[in-house]
């Protein structure tokens, strides 16, 4: 069973309703149930002298480039993120297959591209190693969000951004260096991009075997340039 510096589930649950409801008292000045007093309930001690990036995060994911864009592949190590990545490589750009560094520049332009450098990941910009794609850095506009499922039965199914966020934050805490932080200051910065996320991109649910009609069914609905 995963390990998460805080009770994670119950943690999501009080912040996320906040993507639902516009006027949650998280969203409201003044209110007496921050994000910050949730995580300190929760949390366990941490280092609270931390700096992460205020703009950019890590996810325990994969990345291909379908339709000039970034469609992120989120799951557990055993959902199936480096076979669809293969599967997916025939036909399209594969930009990460493990952890995805997901930047963004100016107040709505996310990025993505491969997060794992010769020294490993680190909590700051990975090393200028990017795979490079036709004589540039393998980076694309981030366009969707998806958790894959090992399944018999092919489904891809929109989920909510509540539910997504569960996801996003699952993904940050299977990246090993940021597992080990678990400090207030640190939690609020990665959740807070996670709603970010979750509020501006689709999300979707993908249950697959990994065969032609999976590519099929994901280059139908994201190889275009409209998603």
């Amino acid at each position: 069973m995963r390990e998460y510096p805080f009770e994670f589930a119950q943690q999501v649950d009080r912040l996320a309703t906040a993507l639902d409801a516009p006027n949650s008292p998280w969203t409201r000045e003044g209110a007496s149930d921050t994000p910050a007093d949730v995580l300190k309930r929760y949390a366990l001690a941490g280092d609270d002298t931390l700096e992460v990036p205020s703009d950019s995060i890590y996810l325990h994911g994969a990345a291909t480039a379908m339709g000039g864009r970034a469609i992120l592949f989120l799951g557990h190590s055993t959902a199936g993120k480096s076979t669809l990545s293969r599967l997916l490589a025939t036909h399209f750009t594969s930009i990460a297959d493990d952890t995805v560094y997901v930047t963004r520049k100016g107040a709505s332009n996310w990025f993505v591209r491969d997060g794992r450098s010769r020294s490993g990941v680190a909590l700051g910009p990975p090393a200028n190693e990017a795979t490079q794609n036709r004589g540039r850095e393998n980076v694309w506009p981030l366009g969707a969000i998806v958790r894959i499922f090992k399944a018999e039965d092919l489904l891809l199914e929109r989920i909510g951004q509540k539910r997504l966020c569960q996801h996003l934050m699952d993904a940050v805490y299977e990246v090993d260096v940021q597992r080990r932080f678990s400090g207030i200051r640190a939690a609020e910065t990665w959740f807070r991009l996670a709603a970010e996320l979750a509020r501006q991109f689709p999300g979707w649910h993908l249950h697959f075997s990994p065969t032609v009609d999976t590519v099929r069914l994901l280059t139908e609905r994201f190889g275009a340039e409209g998603m």
